[in-house]
């Protein structure tokens, strides 16, 4: 029976590397691309793998033979074998260690310390302000002001207001947005601003801006 169980032993762990083999190969794999770890070879998971097929050998050898004292009516003497069995798994212990030195190596890469990037603001259309002004105003006649800034958008409206009191010193209307940067403006004073310093207020929406200050003649 010993004789038995060692053939068949034998014939287990050649019949299992032949068939695995063979699978691999029919998935268009290879044995040495199985054992790879991230496309490179991994000499800890042949060992495990190799240990694996061996105990699995051991296993069923003992199986075979308690089944055999088993019919034969006498109990098998399996002093040692958990020992055996115990001391093949330290075989696993090079794949263990590799896995563990392999997870400790990708967290030392991310630093925890790192800020958490925030959600990107939308991007903001251009302030609406009013860098120069060109021309002059003359009380009591209409005259043609180009303001020259930036975020004039169509929907704008105009007043010439008193810097100081904030009260209306004229009427203002055809605005005309050339781009974003220019538009002119039609502007109105009374007749009785003449010598008066006027401010131009723009508004759009929810953006606002006041010119500098102008000269009423």
């Amino acid at each position: 029976m010993r004789e038995l169980a060692v053939v068949i032993l034998i014939a287990f762990w050649l019949t299992t590397l032949v068939m695995v083999n063979r699978a691999l190969r029919y998935t268009r794999w290879s044995l040495a691309d199985a054992l790879s770890e991230s496309g490179k070879a991994s000499s800890s998971r042949l060992i495990a793998f190799l240990f694996a097929v061996i105990a699995a050998g051991l296993v069923l050898g003992v199986s075979v033979y308690t089944l055999d004292r088993l019919f034969a009516g006498s109990a098998p003497n399996l002093a040692g074998v958990l020992q055996l069995l115990g001391a093949s798994t330290t075989m696993f212990v090079p794949y263990g260690m590799n896995q563990f030195a392999g997870a400790l190596e990708t967290r030392a890469s991310q630093n925890p310390f790192a800020a958490v990037p925030g959600p990107v603001p939308p991007a903001l259309a251009p302030a609406m302000q009013v860098t120069a002004v060109q021309g002059s105003l003359a009380a009591g006649q209409s005259s043609v002001l180009t303001l020259l800034g930036t975020g004039f958008a169509a929907g704008m409206a105009a007043v010439l207001i008193d810097p100081v009191t904030g009260l209306t010193l004229g009427q203002t209307g055809g605005i005309v947005i050339q781009s974003p940067v220019q538009a002119q403006v039609t502007v109105s004073p009374g007749p009785s601003t003449r010598g008066q310093t006027a401010v131009l207020q723009l508004s759009a929406g929810a953006a606002k801006a006041v010119s500098s200050p102008i000269q009423v003649v």
